[in-house]
């Protein structure tokens, strides 16, 4: 090995590696759009846009952008990259979902896992398997380190305190999704096809209904 090589195992380097790497790839892509896809470079770019009657955030033609393959991507990525940005509804997905993160007050620390990654994650971590929303809810709000997003420590606090009684009671809220912890929190779930903390695509009828066809353990 040379001076200038890492002396350590692959298996022991990918996965601290793959932890950031969804992050640092959707930054990347919105360097990209934001460096080579819309028409200002600039303060004089901007002027010169308004000056011309045109939206400063608006993007170049499409031939303009695959014109200019940024340094250190190859063209064939860079052409796919276009195409994609310039489908029907993409760029209108990138305004809702800026739109919708500028409303979000909590921030959680799952990147891009979903609860469902982070109750298997749990499980082979904590070697427990949990049906209550509040520990995975909890867990997904937590930085590697232990501490709680600032942005959630009051919420955080509350789930905990309401987790922490429950369990001293003996009371199971496993799939009782109308009155466990973070209904007493955040108060009944709004979307009829989403449940806070566990998912964003399964309802609580069809978890309900799903858990009712399972076969019991005992």
């Amino acid at each position: 090995m040379s001076e200038f090589e890492f002396n350590a195992p692959s298996y022991l380097v990918r996965p601290n590696l793959e932890v950031a790497f969804s992050q640092k790839f959707r930054s990347f892509k919105y360097q990209l759009r934001q460096n080579y896809f819309r028409i200002d470079k600039g303060n004089e770019q901007i002027e010169a846009a308004i000056q011309a009657g045109l939206d400063p955030n608006a993007w170049k033609s499409k031939e303009q952008i695959l014109a200019e393959v940024p340094v250190g991507v190859t063209p064939s990525n860079w052409t796919a990259f276009a195409e994609n940005e310039f489908k029907e509804g993409v760029r209108e997905s990138h305004e809702k979902k800026s739109e919708n993160k500028k409303k979000c007050t909590m921030l959680h620390t799952l990147g891009r896992r979903t609860y469902a990654n982070k109750c298997h994650l749990l499980a082979e971590e904590d070697g427990m398997l949990t049906e209550d929303r509040e520990y995975p809810w909890m867990k997904g709000h937590e930085k590697r380190d232990g501490t709680v997003h600032p942005s959630t420590v009051e919420k955080y606090e509350q789930v905990k305190a309401v987790y922490e009684k429950r369990k001293e009671n003996g009371t199971n809220c496993s799939y009782d999704f109308g009155s466990d912890g973070l209904v007493d929190v955040f108060g009944p779930d709004k979307g009829k096809r989403s449940l806070r903390g566990f998912s964003s695509i399964v309802s609580a009828k069809l978890l309900q209904l799903t858990n009712a066809t399972l076969p019991s353990s005992d």
